[in-house]
């Protein structure tokens, strides 16, 4: 983490907070329905390539919008917005991308003991499977590795967090539009390359754990079978990760699956009406905003919560102020 950064962001954004700033957007924001992206928690300081949200910030998330926000389920503020309710605070609902274990462990408990209802969205062969989603993979791979050099598949550098972060952005690029197979093919040689153990650190969510917490209020959708980039996949790709995901789901739990998030929120007309016609009843995107009544159900907009956030820019950012 850039702690000199950190602290700039927390000054800055401290100041826009104690302008009113937020409060007015929320005033402004009454009838609309924010929602909120997380991903992993922990118990420490975020660190590396992939940061986990430390657990006391996340319970500090928590107060702060059950005072500030009138709280929802996604399919009740979906519901919400439709109808035309009104109340004196937005509606805000939160999601919870993945299925990391760390989602039972960490997240759960507060969520319980807040009252706060959420959703969490299923890459299911990580579940059925272990092996993390492969933008995750790449990460822990580039993570994990103690060389300063690669070969392999292009010559770069690995001596530094930055040199790893572009790396990673470039692999990401170059396999996105792969069958799942053959980007699994190859992350294991990559993996073989750099000497990475292929003990996997980031755990996925168990089924028993997925139906306890079902049973006791959260909601899961669909993040797809191995969280492929939709517009970049073939036609066969998109319908595989949509029917196999929501199947898999269904199948586990009992009940439909209505809800389904974009891997990385990329999306385009192909890949809405794939959703459409797969079931779903609505999709969350990562596009910046709030939904009113007349957003389209399948392209919900959201709000990313990194890991690293000051609780003053996390303030900000809940109210769409910044």
């Amino acid at each position: 983490m850039n702690w000199l950064k950190y602290v700039a962001k927390g000054l800055i954004h401290g100041g826009l907070d104690a302008s009113g700033a937020p409060h007015r957007r929320r005033d402004a924001l009454r009838g609309h329905l924010l929602v909120l992206t997380y991903h992993s928690f922990g118990d420490g300081v975020p660190q590396g390539l992939f940061g986990a949200l430390p657990v006391r910030q996340f319970e500090r998330h928590l107060r702060y919008l059950r005072s500030h926000f009138c709280m929802v389920s996604l399919e009740q503020g979906v519901g919400n917005i439709r109808a035309g309710a009104v109340e004196h605070q937005p509606f805000l609902a939160l999601t919870i991308d993945d299925g990391f274990e760390d989602n039972f462990t960490f997240a759960w408990p507060l969520l319980k003991q807040y009252g706060v209802p959420a959703t969490v969205f299923l890459a299911t062969d990580f579940i059925d499977s272990g092996r993390p989603p492969w933008p995750t993979q790449i990460v822990e791979i580039l993570e994990r590795a103690t060389l300063n050099v690669m070969s392999f598949p292009f010559p770069a550098r690995l001596g530094s967090l930055k040199e790893k972060i572009a790396v990673a952005r470039n692999l990401q690029h170059q396999w996105a539009p792969l069958p799942p197979g053959e980007r699994f093919e190859l992350l294991e040689a990559l993996r073989a390359h750099l000497r990475v153990p292929v003990d996997w650190v980031r755990r996925p969510l168990r089924w028993d754990q997925i139906r306890t917490m079902r049973d006791h209020g959260v909601r899961f959708g669909s993040h797809t079978e191995f969280h492929s980039y939709l517009p970049v996949s073939s036609d066969k790709v998109v319908a595989d990760e949509l029917l196999g995901s929501k199947r898999r789901i269904e199948d586990e739990l009992g009940e439909p699956c209505r809800l389904f998030a974009f891997p990385d929120g990329a999306f385009d007309d192909r890949c809405v009406d794939a959703v459409r016609v797969a079931g779903f009843e609505a999709a969350v995107t990562q596009v910046k905003g709030s939904n009113v009544g007349t957003t389209t159900p399948y392209t919900l907009h959201r709000i990313e919560v990194p890991s690293h956030d000051p609780f003053a820019t996390f303030r900000c950012r809940s109210a769409l102020a910044l």
